[in-house]
Formats: structure tokens, C-alpha cells, sequence
């Protein structure tokens, strides 16, 4: 990730890049000379495809749970049920 420009660090703004222009947002905004260096594209993807995957196996593990928890639920409903009937007949 880029490590803010000058002014941003100076002012303590965030230092977000503006393709367009190619210099941080702040800085373009206020028409002022940007010091902002971005890492080379490659290390950026690297970074990038290690979040995704992070990500990934973040999710999966929060839907491992969501099934988990909803078979345990329906298990405590069809239980409730067999008691229901249980006492229905009784």
C-alpha cells in the first residue's frame, strides 16, 4: 500500500490516489504538488490476491458456521415437535 504524501502526513488526511490526475485526492483537490509514490503494480496484486484469499477462507468458514447452526436449530425444532406430539397423544 502506498505510505501517504507529505501533505497528507503533514495535515493527517487520508492519501488516496487519483488516477486521473496522479497525485493523491487532497493534494489534487487543493491544486497542490503531490509527493505521493505508489508501489509497483505487481506488488500491488500480489497484495491484492492475498487479501482475496484471506477473504475467501473467511467466508467460507462463516458459511461452515451459518450450516452448522441451522442444522442444530432444526434438530431443536424437530425435538419440539416429537414433545409436542408426545403430549398431544398423552
Amino acid at each position: 500500500m502506498p505510505t501517504p504524501c507529505s501533505n497528507c502526513s503533514r495535515r493527517g488526511d487520508n492519501c488516496l490516489m487519483n488516477l486521473s490526475s496522479g497525485r493523491c485526492s487532497a493534494c489534487a483537490g487543493r491544486n497542490v504538488k503531490c509527493d505521493l509514490v505508489l508501489d509497483s503494480l505487481e506488488d500491488q496484486r500480489s497484495e491484492l490476491r492475498a487479501r482475496e484469499l484471506r477473504l475467501r477462507r473467511e467466508l467460507a468458514k462463516v458459511d461452515s458456521k451459518e450450516k452448522e447452526m441451522f442444522n442444530q436449530e432444526m434438530a431443536s425444532i424437530r425435538e419440539v415437535q416429537a414433545l409436542e406430539e408426545e403430549e398431544a397423544c398423552s
